[in-house]
């Protein structure tokens, strides 16, 4: 997972906000369901300006997906938050988050193993004795043209264990990693998993099921990072550090630097165990810039 930029709401979206909020929330006031007036959040319009803002990847896990085929996926659940650990026994928030349905803060693109039931699905963690959000008031809303109160959209009284990938105060690095899981073996023999640095770390990683990615990225990094490695090292060991430099350098700005890449946060991570920062500047390579 790295930091995602959504970028301006599509005008569609705050259409469709202010006619089915309002619908939603007649029946809301009403003491009614609100479920059928969960939709209209997924447009193309918005499908492709998030598919475009990931970079044509998961928020979540970082592998390609194709933009017709992708999971406009809400953050905060739309229709009833799980709050309980995967395993335990269920707690579900069955009042929240219905308000956000239409809210570009709480939209991500996902791939469908992200988006089911086994990984993401409705889980939202919150820390330990904190409180979810306030639901909106049951009174009426003000009438046209009074603009929807912004407080309707704050999430920032809440605290989630979940992971935010856009989220502009959360860079997900610092709290799950790449690692090896037998570092003492040769390295062509490592095994790459994520690894969690924090609580929401490794709540992140339970609710999403990151480690059953470890496979297809350790079969990446050895395919496609480690052979270039072994060519910058190769060039270092025969004196030739112009070309490490070179070659170091192209695979940087392919694999990590390159937003459409796949996997760049255990790129990052690998590299940064494979080539650390001392031997980096002892031979003039370029030091790496997180994702």
């Amino acid at each position: 997972m790295i930091r995602v930029v959504r970028g301006p709401e599509p005008r569609g979206l705050r259409v469709a906000r202010k006619r089915r909020f309002a619908k939603a929330h007649a029946d809301y006031v009403a003491g009614g369901s609100v479920s059928a007036h969960l939709h209209g959040y997924g447009t193309p319009t918005t499908r492709r300006t998030l598919w475009q803002a990931q970079h044509e990847k998961c928020a979540y896990c970082e592998v390609h997906i194709r933009q017709s085929s992708s999971h406009v996926e809400h953050h905060r659940p739309k229709d009833g938050a799980w709050r309980h650990k995967r395993g335990t026994p269920k707690v579900v928030d069955s009042e929240r988050y219905w308000w956000l349905t239409w809210s570009w803060e709480n939209l991500l693109l996902s791939c469908a193993s992200c988006n089911d039931r086994g990984h993401k699905a409705n889980f939202f963690p919150l820390v330990s004795g904190t409180s979810p959000l306030s639901l909106p008031p049951k009174t009426p809303l003000p009438p046209k043209p009074a603009p929807l109160p912004a407080s309707l959209w704050s999430t920032s009284s809440e605290q989630p264990l979940l992971l935010d990938p856009a989220s502009p105060i959360v860079d997900p690095l610092d709290h799950i990693v790449w690692e090896p899981t037998f570092p003492h073996l040769a390295r062509k023999q490592w095994k790459w998993a994520p690894t969690f640095r924090t609580p929401f770390g490794e709540r992140t990683i339970d609710v999403l099921q990151l480690l059953d990615l470890a496979d297809e990225v350790d079969g990446y990094l050895n395919c496609h990072v480690l052979s270039r490695v072994d060519t910058v090292e190769g060039h270092v060991a025969s004196g030739r550090l112009a070309s490490a430099q070179q070659e170091w350098a192209t695979l940087v700005n392919d694999l990590v630097d390159d937003p459409k890449a796949q996997y760049r946060a255990a790129t990052w991570c690998a590299l940064d165990r494979w080539m650390p920062s001392s031997s980096r500047t002892h031979y003039g390579l370029a030091q790496l810039t997180r994702p």
